[in-house]
C-alpha cells in the first residue's frame, strides 16, 4: 500500500510481508531512488524534491514484485 495519494513530500509504503527493496522510476524508466536491504514492513521516502508528475514505485517483498503508479503534487 502507498499513501498518501497524491504525495506531497513523503511517500509511505507498507506491506504485510517484509519489504526487501524499493525503486522509484519516472515515466521514462529512469531510476530516481533505490532503497535496498530494508527487510521491514514500512518504508518512508522523502520525495519532496521530485517534480509534479506520475511515478512508479517498484516494491520487492518476500511475496514478489509489485509496480504501483502514484502521483506527486
Amino acid at each position: 500500500m502507498l499513501y498518501p495519494i497524491p504525495v506531497t513530500n513523503y511517500l509511505t509504503i507498507t506491506a504485510t510481508e517484509s519489504i526487501e527493496s524499493v525503486r522509484i522510476y519516472n515515466l521514462k524508466g529512469t531510476v530516481l531512488t533505490q532503497v535496498t536491504n530494508q527487510n521491514t514492513a514500512e518504508i518512508v521516502l522523502n520525495i519532496s524534491h521530485y517534480g509534479q508528475s506520475v511515478y512508479i514505485a517498484e516494491v520487492v517483498s518476500t511475496q514478489g514484485v509489485q509496480r504501483i503508479p502514484f502521483i506527486k503534487n
